[in-house]
C-alpha cells in the first residue's frame, strides 16, 4: 500500500469511532431531553453551551460542535413533541 492509502485507511478507523461515541451521545442527549422535560428546563442551555465552546481550539472543533450542539437540540425538541 502506498502512503496516501494508509492514511485514508487511518481517517476510516478515526471516522468509525467517532460515529461510534456520536450515537451513544445521542442516546445521552435523548436522556438528558427526557429530564428537562420533568423539570420544564428549556431545551436551550446558553450556559452549558458556552462551557463546551470555551475549550474548543480550532476552526473545526468549532464547526464540528456547533452543528452537534444544533443537531443535540433538534434531537431533544422532535423527542418532546412525540411524547
Amino acid at each position: 500500500m502506498n502512503k496516501m492509502t494508509d492514511l485514508r485507511k487511518k481517517i476510516d478507523d478515526i471516522d468509525a469511532k467517532i460515529i461510534a461515541l456520536l450515537k451513544k451521545r445521542e442516546g445521552v442527549i435523548r436522556e438528558i431531553g427526557l429530564i428537562k422535560k420533568e423539570k420544564d428546563q428549556k431545551i436551550t442551555d446558553l450556559e452549558r453551551e458556552k462551557a463546551i465552546t470555551s475549550k474548543l481550539n480550532t476552526k473545526m472543533e468549532k464547526a464540528v460542535f456547533k452543528a452537534i450542539i444544533k443537531e443535540s437540540k433538534k434531537i431533544q425538541a422532535e423527542d418532546l413533541t412525540k411524547r
